[in-house]
């Protein structure tokens, strides 16, 4: 019986052509291919988020910018040119870290206008100088604060001169206080005692902090004749501002 022989077997393809084993030069070459198509795809991302970023500083900046514009705004009076710069703001620079800011200014610039409420002495609890409250007649400053609060503290001596120099012109001013967080009545008193303090002194019940849309302390409010006519950080408070706000 005759051997068998056997026969190599030969693949080929659709085409007829054999497929040869891939040589490890062509896996390198392909390998080079797809390295330098993934690096221009990186690229074509690098160039993406830069400007990306670019346009993100740049609004940025546009919105540092109307945010300034809205305060001098305000702080000249002018608080319904503010509130359109500020609502612009909010409206075309949402994403911002100005627009933050901006929601609390708007708060400070919505107030000018407001009718104060009704018998607004009923809402001090009590006094701990002496002291009244009527907001329906002249011009009265407002100051809300805590004892606990740095920023208060240090405004205190400012705004007992304010009340010593304007009191001859008719001007009042009292300063308010809730006795939030670890204030107590007796820290209160003792504070009032050393630092020598007069002007009238209360303690509300909240209701006039929150027709203020007081939300940081210190803050203050000028009151002409029943009416907010301004709002703001009291360290803006100056004798001839007040005594604008007096006329106009």
């Amino acid at each position: 019986m005759s051997p068998r022989f056997k026969m190599p077997l030969i693949l080929l393809s659709s085409s007829g052509c054999m497929h040869l084993p891939q040589t490890q030069a062509q896996r390198l070459d392909a390998m080079d291919l797809r390295v330098a198509q993934l690096e221009r795809q990186v690229q074509s991302l690098e160039q993406q988020l830069g400007s990306t970023e670019d346009i993100q500083q740049r609004r940025e900046q546009e919105a540092r910018v109307l945010l300034a514009e809205a305060k001098e705004e305000r702080d000249a009076g002018q608080f319904e040119q503010s509130r359109a710069s500020l609502n612009r703001l909010l409206t075309e620079y949402a994403n911002t870290s100005s627009a933050r800011s901006a929601r609390r200014l708007l708060a400070e610039v919505e107030v000018p206008g407001k009718v104060v409420p009704h018998r607004a002495s009923k809402h001090i609890d009590y006094w701990f100088t002496s002291g009244e409250l009527d907001l329906s007649t002249g011009t009265t400053v407002v100051v809300f604060w805590e004892v606990w609060c740095p920023h208060c503290v240090r405004e205190m001596p400012n705004i007992q001169g304010l009340y010593e120099r304007l009191y001859s012109e008719g001007v009042k001013v009292v300063a308010l206080t809730r006795l939030t967080k670890s204030a107590t009545e007796d820290k209160v008193r003792q504070y009032i005692e050393e630092s020598e303090l007069s002007l009238p002194i209360g303690k509300e019940d909240g209701t006039l902090a929150e027709w203020a849309n007081v939300s940081g302390i210190p803050a203050s409010v000028i009151v002409r004749n029943g009416e907010a006519v301004w709002r703001g950080h009291p360290a803006g408070l100056t004798d001839d501002w007040v005594r604008q706000l007096m006329q106009d």
